[in-house]
């Protein structure tokens, strides 16, 4: 009879084999360690140590790529442009028949258009909002110039070479978001993306986990989100029509679960007294629940926003169930509402009717 330890011992590599990737279709290659913008919500510009991956140490690794079955590369980092041998290596994986993505923050794309529009299949530039926001974000006085004569650049080259945004919501740009749809029109991208920023890991060189100090200058106050839920349900009926060709990546659900994720990093921390919901006087976070059943007053005559209006698909004539009250977040929280089991919809109510009787 084995020990435990010789047990243990034996079951070891049977253990490793079910952690072992097998398939890897697609692989994020950091092509360069540094970063030209000095990004609010992102630590990378300040590594200290600068590593550009080269042609010598990709080839190495070209038969695992093949063994994996890797069929699509995106170049990240730090800024890719960044590195001079970028085209070498694009030109190594290039006999591999593998899909190339150029991930960038724009502003070298005039300088490389000629590169890039011969070696990627596709690319993906960072956009932050209008001229103005997407300047005072990144930290670069006429980034969204050098931005958009990058794009042209590409584009007289490669007409043909798609060329998306995406934007990284936070509090700086959070009720611009329609106006970044212009922007992105403007510029002759052929999509956008919209995801919520990330203030809560390790990422983008953070050494440790932000502090919650640091955490707040790019996360949205509780204060905020209801004008965050405002533009978000104007963006869902202003662009129904981009969303709907694809202009706009997400679909609505994955929309609104950008102010789902915002709201979520406030409960994350419920439990601590300075962090309790507390919603100043005049603003409220309302949530209508449909309900054929009962029988109360349209939305509009207590005076919300209109519904049609703003795209919040569940129309004026349906009737309000319950209007949330911030105590309704402890019990929701604490499980006592099962929101599965109704069809729910978050919006913002102006006005002073946060007291008003369930």
């Amino acid at each position: 009879m084995l020990s435990p330890r010789e047990a243990l011992a034996a079951e070891r590599p049977a253990a490793l084999d079910l952690h072992r990737i097998t398939h890897l279709p697609v692989l994020v290659l950091h092509a360069h360690s540094s970063c030209n913008c000095r990004c609010i919500m992102c630590d990378i510009w300040k590594t200290q140590q600068i590593r550009a991956l080269r042609p010598d140490d990709l080839v190495p690794h070209l038969d695992s790529i093949r063994r994996l079955g890797v069929r699509w590369i995106v170049f990240s980092g730090g800024e890719p442009l960044l590195n001079s041998a970028l085209p070498l290596l694009c030109v190594a994986l290039r006999r591999e028949s593998i899909r190339l993505t150029l991930l960038t923050t724009g502003l070298l794309l005039e300088k490389w258009a000629a590169d890039v529009a011969a070696s990627f299949d596709d690319v993906i530039v960072s956009l932050d909002g209008p001229e103005p926001v997407h300047d005072a974000i990144r930290r670069v006085d006429g980034a969204f110039s050098l931005l958009q004569s990058g794009i042209l650049a590409v584009r007289r080259l490669r007409p043909d070479l798609p060329i998306t945004a995406r934007c990284t919501v936070q509090k700086a740009n959070h009720t611009r978001l329609r106006e970044t749809i212009r922007a992105a029109k403007q510029l002759s991208l052929d999509a956008i993306s919209f995801l919520a920023a990330d203030v809560s890991s390790e990422a983008f060189n953070r050494e440790l986990v932000w502090p919650l100090g640091r955490q707040n200058e790019i996360a949205l106050s509780l204060a905020q989100l209801p004008a965050l839920q405002f533009e978000m349900g104007a963006l869902l009926c202003e662009h129904a029509a981009d969303i709907e060709r694809g202009f706009i990546v997400e679909s609505p659900a994955k929309l609104r679960r950008i102010v789902q994720h915002f709201r979520a990093e406030h409960r994350s921390y419920a439990h601590l007294p300075h962090h309790r919901p507390r919603f100043p006087r005049g603003e409220f976070l309302g949530r209508v629940v449909a309900s054929p059943a009962v029988r109360l007053k349209p939305l509009l005559a207590l005076g919300a926003v209109p519904l049609r209006r703003y795209g919040l698909r569940l129309g004026l004539w349906q009737r309000i169930v319950a209007l949330r009250r911030p105590i309704c977040a402890q019990r929701e929280h604490a499980g006592q509402h099962r929101p599965e089991n109704r069809r729910a919809l978050h919006f913002a109510l102006p006005g002073k009717i946060g007291n008003r009787k369930r």
